[in-house]
């Protein structure tokens, strides 16, 4: 049973000065725990302004126990003046523990611009986020739970969750169409949905987008480009996963996907624009948090943009400098292609036509991409695959062609990648977390391709002279970055007793990237570790996990980073007793508390389970 409380056990209430009059913005403070109450860890509360460049004014400093109920209303409050009106306000509550500096700091919560009128009064409530910890985040009308769903994090600090599988069954036997490994197989329908939601990072608020998206997807992509607009491309409306055990002992699962031709894989894509469908007066003077419009071709916006070919499970980047993204691999039949999404195409934003283009080196089934370098030096590495079969078949590289829009392809045999004479299993991943660390590319997963011997399916390696596939023992934890300037690929140290298969990534403000969730069993049980790769350290080592760790564990979960210093995960999937499907809700993490401008406002929250 989920118990939800509406609570605001704490009120500042900041008063405004500006000529005679007294106006008054009230903070209602809500904690996200279980009890939604100030944790007693929390002695002291700290009140400051973020100013326009980044700078912090504080504002004041107090004690919990010096906050008086000052209007019997049954909350603590705590008014100071000399706020200015007819100027955006940004302020920042931290709750601390006998100082607010450094690992003191226990809570985090942020209001978005505030602008205040003469002789106004109001109230704004804010999330408080516990750092280090994860907290559920599920609201009066959170988002159906769903999997291999995204979430893009705004330029205004919003994310984006959209689509994704919401409808999961366990079938009582697999389709005739699939072709399985031999062993016990598990199969799911998936159906897809065209909902889309807006979370609200300052009041933990998720709002419904104004309009669904033109086409129900799950497995899409959903790439921001560089004007701020969300590609979102491809994807599937049905889908059928199988999970299939394997080996003598059974001790290994395999995932199979399979799209039905009836549900063919979406060929389409479409924009979501942050900045359509305004209100015209911001009535709730909240910033408008649910603004923001799906959008399709130029002369029929309702109408989704062509691809040219299906992709679901495929690979997106966006190219930097410009509003370009490649779209690379994925099953459908576009497993050996890529093609070049451009919002700045003549005649209106879509693909070009590239059926004359270059074919990847290796037919990627759940690759991964990331752009690395600028001007001459920029490429975009394709990673990753089901199918690659040698050590030239583990990436190949995009770069921009100033004569040709759809760009030159480099195999990874034309680039001499990964480099060395050394055999390179390692490097072979199913859907790897991806990032740029310091320039180079860092890639991170452990789940990929296999070979069966004597019943038991394993790792291939790879002879370097000739591509002949073999089997060895178990690889482990597959872990790599990419050396833009040499094509070339190093092997990271990474920890021994955590690995992350299907699992997220984010890059957090201060540049480590935390990955989370996914599996780190052959049986694919979801793990709750986190684990923070730390870029000061040589070869992207891991920085150690600590106590943090997620709410869930789970499968293919989405995530964004959240207020510059934390992450929100959303989807996923959890196989529990008797192979039934579960879905899971979101939840929020937050590290550190860098600065990054967002809208704020929102309504009473509700917290806990």
């Amino acid at each position: 049973m989920r118990l939800r409380l509406w609570v605001a056990p704490l009120l500042l209430a900041l008063a405004c000065v500006a000529g005679d009059a007294s106006p008054t913005v009230g903070f209602r403070a809500s904690w996200l725990n279980p009890r939604g109450s100030i944790p007693e860890s929390v002695t002291a509360i700290d009140v400051r302004r973020i100013m326009p460049d980044g700078t912090e004014l504080e504002l004041f400093q107090t004690s919990v126990e010096r906050l008086e109920d000052m209007d019997d209303n049954g909350r603590r409050e705590l008014a100071v003046g000399d706020l200015p009106t007819g100027e955006f306000i940004d302020l920042e509550i931290r709750g601390c523990g006998s100082a607010c500096s450094g690992d003191e700091v226990v809570t985090i919560g942020r209001s978005g611009p505030i602008l205040l009128e003469v002789g106004e009064r109001r109230y704004v409530d804010i999330a408080m986020y516990e750092l280090r910890t994860s907290q559920p985040v599920d609201r009066s009308d959170p988002p159906v739970p769903a999997v291999f769903t995204t979430a893009t994090t705004l330029a205004d600090g919003r994310v984006l969750l959209a689509g994704g599988f919401d409808d999961v069954e366990k079938l009582d036997s697999c389709p005739d169409t699939l072709t399985l490994p031999a062993g016990e197989p598990v199969c799911y329908s998936m159906v897809a949905t065209d909902q889309a939601y807006l979370y609200e990072p300052a009041s933990a608020v998720f709002t419904p987008t104004q309009g669904a998206m033109l086409a129900a997807r799950g497995g899409h992509t959903a790439t921001r480009l560089d004007d701020g607009r969300v590609l979102l491309a491809g994807g599937a409306s049905r889908a059928t996963m199988a999970i299939v055990k394997v080996g003598m002992l059974m001790n290994f699962r395999e995932v199979v996907f399979h799209v039905d031709a009836d549900d063919a894989t979406l060929a389409t894509s479409e924009i979501f624009d942050p900045e359509l469908g305004r209100e015209a007066e911001d009535t709730g003077r909240d910033g408008d948090p649910g603004r923001g419009l799906f959008v399709g071709q130029a002369e029929m916006p309702t109408e989704a943009m062509p691809l040219n070919q299906g992709r679901f499970l495929h690979a997106a980047a966006a190219v930097p400098g410009s509003q370009q993204a490649v779209l690379a691999g994925g099953y459908g039949g576009g497993g050996r292609t890529f093609e070049v999404f451009d919002g700045d195409k003549p005649g209106g934003p879509g693909v070009y036509d590239n059926t004359a283009s270059p074919r990847l080196g290796a037919e990627r089934l759940m690759p991964s991409a990331l752009a690395l370098g600028q001007g001459d030096e920029l490429r975009v590495w394709i990673v990753g695959g089901a199918r690659a079969r040698s050590n030239g078949e583990l990436a190949d590289a995009w770069s921009p062609d100033p004569d040709d829009p759809t760009g030159v392809l480099s195999t990874g045999s034309e680039l001499g990648f990964p480099g060395g004479d050394t055999d390179r299993p390692e490097f072979a991943l199913m859907r790897p977390v991806v990032a740029e660390v310091e320039g180079r590319g860092f890639v991170t997963g452990w789940y990929g391709p296999r070979c069966p011997i004597d019943g038991h399916a394993l790792d291939p390696v790879f002879e370097s002279d000739d591509g002949t596939e073999i089997c060895g023992p178990i690889a482990g934890v597959r872990s790599f970055t990419i050396d833009n300037d040499t094509a070339t690929a190093t092997p990271t140290p990474t920890s021994s007793s955590v690995r992350h298969a299907f699992a997220s990534g984010v890059t957090l403000g201060d540049g480590r990237v935390l990955v989370h969730g996914g599996s780190s069993d052959a049986l694919l049980q979801p793990t709750e570790a986190t684990l923070i790769y730390d870029a000061e350290l040589e070869g992207g080592l891991p920085s150690g996990r600590g106590s943090n760790r997620l709410e869930r564990g789970r499968l293919f979960p989405a995530s964004a980073r959240l207020l510059d210093g934390g992450v929100l995960i959303v989807g996923g999937l959890r196989i529990v007793s008797g192979d039934v499907p579960a879905l899971a809700a979101p939840e929020a993490m937050m590290y550190s508390i860098a600065r990054n401008p967002f809208v704020g406002g929102g309504m009473m929250m509700e917290t806990g389970e």
